[in-house]
């Protein structure tokens, strides 16, 4: 039985009410977009616009990657059997610009690019209101057969998984090496009940920032994240999860560091790799 209900050539920007609705619903069954207060705007077989409104300013950054998981995750629903739903095997984010201010609106247009048996490829660009690009994504899915989603969260928007991107403690281990301990709740889950994939992302996009600033004094901003998904994270234990951060090289123009979640047991469920710039490169 295969997922595929979308032409894997592309797509042709026809919207339709039934997915946006459609897409809308997942949307508002997921606890880590809901309070993030995402909004599906348009969308079509294979399509999808989403915008992210105003965000707490010490998490302004967290957003990017998070907005692109979700945009991305959502094309590939727009094109597929609607019995079946997706993990994401990878996603790659590349900056054009620098974080915008967590007063800006942003939006996000991804589409599915195509599929190989239950294994799709989907491209998004993220943009300000005034049509600045600001960053460009991608992520590889495998489709699944469907669980039944959540109902809509009942916490009020923009008070959970927007504000929640800060470690509550942050240990040196090493040189350029940090482990950092964020606290992760029932508002930062996917629809099969697993910490968002742009959670992680953040998370791990979070950790590997600190730990680059923490090697300079100069500004630095990212250029590129790579985050492989390894296996889904359950709510973990505590509701606490680590991230270990590590500078590889600390250039004087460009920095590249790589980061990990791991379980209680030393399993490694997310890595990720970034580049950096620093300020005046």
């Amino acid at each position: 039985m295969s997922a595929l209900a979308q032409p894997a050539s592309g797509v042709e920007r026809v919207i339709d009410p039934r997915t946006i609705g459609r897409l809308t619903h997942l949307l508002n069954s997921c606890p880590a977009e809901y309070l993030a207060g995402f909004e599906v705007a348009s969308g079509g077989r294979g399509w999808v616009t989403m915008t992210a409104a105003a965000w707490h300013a010490d998490s302004a950054a967290a957003r990017i990657p998070l907005l692109a998981d979700a945009a991305l995750g959502r094309a590939l629903l727009a094109g597929i059997d609607p019995d079946w739903t997706c993990r994401t095997v990878d996603l790659r984010l590349d900056m054009i610009s620098t974080v915008p201010p967590a007063d800006e609106t942003l939006h996000c247009d991804a589409e599915l690019r195509g599929m190989s048996s239950d294994f799709g490829v989907c491209q998004a660009d993220i943009r300000l209101a005034d049509g600045s690009l600001v960053a460009t994504a991608s992520s590889q899915f495998i489709a699944l057969a469907q669980e039944v989603p959540w109902t809509s969260p009942d916490q009020g928007r923009l008070t959970g998984v927007s504000s929640a991107f800060q470690p509550r403690r942050a240990t040196t281990c090493g040189p350029g090496s940090l482990e950092l301990d964020y606290a992760v709740d029932s508002g930062m889950l996917n629809l099969q009940r697993m910490v968002h994939g742009g959670v992680q992302a953040a998370l791990l996009s979070d950790g590997l920032h600190r730990a680059v600033q923490a090697e300079s004094t100069a500004g630095i901003r990212l250029l590129s994240l790579n985050v492989e998904y390894h296996r889904p994270i359950p709510l973990p234990p505590g509701e606490s999860m680590q991230v270990e951060a590590t500078v590889d090289r600390s250039g004087r123009r460009v920095a590249v560091a790589h980061a990990r979640i791991a379980s209680t047991e030393g399993k490694v469920q997310a890595i990720a790799h970034a580049s950096f710039a620093r300020s005046g490169a």
